[in-house]
Protein backbone atom coordinates (compact mmCIF):
# COMPACT_ATOMS: atom_id res chain seq x y z
CA UNK A 1 0.00 0.00 0.00
CA UNK A 2 2.95 2.21 0.50
CA UNK A 3 4.18 2.32 -2.93
CA UNK A 4 0.26 3.67 -3.82
CA UNK A 5 1.07 7.19 -2.40
CA UNK A 6 3.27 9.30 -3.94
CA UNK A 7 7.37 9.37 -2.73
CA UNK A 8 6.97 13.04 -1.62
CA UNK A 9 4.00 12.30 0.54
CA UNK A 10 5.07 10.22 2.68
CA UNK A 11 5.13 11.99 6.38
CA UNK A 12 2.77 9.54 8.42
CA UNK A 13 2.99 12.25 11.07
CA UNK A 14 1.88 14.87 8.53
CA UNK A 15 -0.66 12.68 7.38
CA UNK A 16 -1.93 12.10 11.23
CA UNK A 17 -1.96 15.66 12.39
CA UNK A 18 -4.02 16.55 9.08
CA UNK A 19 -6.50 13.67 10.16
CA UNK A 20 -6.75 15.00 13.63
CA UNK A 21 -7.53 18.27 12.40
CA UNK A 22 -9.96 16.32 9.99
CA UNK A 23 -11.44 14.94 13.18
CA UNK A 24 -11.76 17.95 15.04
CA UNK A 25 -13.56 19.77 12.75
CA UNK A 26 -16.20 16.40 12.23
CA UNK A 27 -14.93 16.16 8.28
CA UNK A 28 -14.78 12.15 9.39
CA UNK A 29 -14.23 10.60 5.65
CA UNK A 30 -11.59 12.58 5.22
CA UNK A 31 -10.12 12.43 8.47
CA UNK A 32 -10.41 8.37 8.09
CA UNK A 33 -8.45 8.45 4.68
CA UNK A 34 -5.99 10.78 5.92
CA UNK A 35 -5.39 8.22 9.48
CA UNK A 36 -5.03 5.33 6.47
CA UNK A 37 -2.20 7.24 5.05
CA UNK A 38 -0.81 7.05 8.15
CA UNK A 39 -1.21 3.71 9.12
CA UNK A 40 0.48 2.82 6.18
CA UNK A 41 3.30 4.96 6.17
CA UNK A 42 4.10 4.06 10.42
CA UNK A 43 3.40 0.54 9.83
CA UNK A 44 5.84 0.90 7.30
CA UNK A 45 8.30 1.93 9.08
CA UNK A 46 8.12 -0.09 12.64
CA UNK A 47 6.64 2.74 14.33
CA UNK A 48 4.70 1.21 16.64
CA UNK A 49 4.25 4.05 19.02
CA UNK A 50 2.87 6.31 15.95
CA UNK A 51 0.78 3.12 14.64
CA UNK A 52 -0.96 2.87 18.21
CA UNK A 53 -1.98 6.59 18.28
CA UNK A 54 -3.35 6.06 15.21
CA UNK A 55 -5.68 3.10 15.42
CA UNK A 56 -6.91 4.91 18.47
CA UNK A 57 -8.06 8.04 16.49
CA UNK A 58 -9.29 5.28 13.85
CA UNK A 59 -11.28 4.23 16.52
CA UNK A 60 -12.67 7.49 17.17
CA UNK A 61 -13.35 8.11 14.05
CA UNK A 62 -15.74 5.40 14.10
CA UNK A 63 -17.42 6.40 17.46
CA UNK A 64 -17.97 9.15 16.06
CA UNK A 65 -19.35 8.09 12.78
CA UNK A 66 -22.18 5.56 14.90
CA UNK A 67 -19.77 2.21 14.33
CA UNK A 68 -19.24 1.72 18.08
CA UNK A 69 -18.50 -1.88 17.66
CA UNK A 70 -16.18 -1.39 15.13
CA UNK A 71 -14.37 1.72 17.53
CA UNK A 72 -13.95 -0.81 20.49
CA UNK A 73 -11.77 -2.78 17.83
CA UNK A 74 -9.96 -0.56 16.87
CA UNK A 75 -8.79 1.34 20.25
CA UNK A 76 -8.22 -2.57 21.39
CA UNK A 77 -5.58 -2.42 18.90
CA UNK A 78 -4.04 0.83 20.02
CA UNK A 79 -3.95 -0.43 23.71
CA UNK A 80 -2.26 -4.02 21.76
CA UNK A 81 0.46 -1.67 20.36
CA UNK A 82 0.87 0.61 23.48
CA UNK A 83 1.47 -2.37 25.78
CA UNK A 84 4.35 -3.78 23.40
CA UNK A 85 5.73 -0.33 23.31
CA UNK A 86 5.57 0.66 27.39
CA UNK A 87 3.85 3.38 26.67
CA UNK A 88 2.51 5.81 29.35
CA UNK A 89 -0.45 6.67 26.98
CA UNK A 90 -2.11 3.59 27.64
CA UNK A 91 -4.08 4.59 30.33
CA UNK A 92 -5.25 7.47 28.72
CA UNK A 93 -6.33 4.66 25.91
CA UNK A 94 -7.48 1.98 28.20
CA UNK A 95 -9.84 4.59 30.01
CA UNK A 96 -11.08 5.66 26.74
CA UNK A 97 -11.69 2.33 25.96
CA UNK A 98 -13.58 1.29 29.75
CA UNK A 99 -15.88 4.01 28.28
CA UNK A 100 -16.83 2.75 25.18
CA UNK A 101 -17.23 -0.38 26.24
CA UNK A 102 -19.41 0.92 29.60
CA UNK A 103 -21.75 2.43 27.39
CA UNK A 104 -22.02 -0.46 25.35
CA UNK A 105 -22.73 -2.83 28.48
CA UNK A 106 -20.05 -4.98 27.63
CA UNK A 107 -19.37 -7.32 30.28
CA UNK A 108 -15.71 -8.57 31.69
CA UNK A 109 -15.89 -11.32 29.79
CA UNK A 110 -16.69 -9.86 26.50
CA UNK A 111 -13.87 -7.12 26.92
CA UNK A 112 -11.66 -10.37 27.31
CA UNK A 113 -12.77 -11.83 23.88
CA UNK A 114 -12.30 -8.39 22.42
CA UNK A 115 -8.87 -8.68 23.00
CA UNK A 116 -8.36 -11.71 22.32
CA UNK A 117 -9.94 -11.64 18.89
CA UNK A 118 -8.03 -8.14 18.11
CA UNK A 119 -5.11 -9.51 19.08
CA UNK A 120 -5.43 -12.83 16.90
CA UNK A 121 -6.37 -10.99 14.11
CA UNK A 122 -3.48 -8.13 14.34
CA UNK A 123 -1.26 -10.98 13.96
CA UNK A 124 -2.63 -12.50 11.40
CA UNK A 125 -2.52 -9.01 8.91
CA UNK A 126 -1.50 -5.90 11.27
CA UNK A 127 -5.00 -5.28 11.91
CA UNK A 128 -6.04 -4.77 8.11
CA UNK A 129 -9.09 -6.98 8.07
CA UNK A 130 -10.86 -4.67 11.00
CA UNK A 131 -9.63 -1.84 9.33
CA UNK A 132 -11.75 -2.99 6.33
CA UNK A 133 -14.24 -3.84 8.43
CA UNK A 134 -14.74 -1.04 9.82
CA UNK A 135 -14.41 1.74 7.04
CA UNK A 136 -15.09 -0.69 3.45
CA UNK A 137 -14.17 2.43 1.09
CA UNK A 138 -10.57 3.33 2.65
CA UNK A 139 -8.30 2.87 0.24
Amino acid sequence: MLENIPEDERDGTTWHQLATIDLNEANYAAARVNFAKSLVMRQAIGDKAGEAATWHQLGLVAWETDRPIDAVQLVAISILLLNATGSGEKDQVTKNLSGMCGQLDYSEEQLNELIRAVTASYQQDRGVAILKAAFPVVP
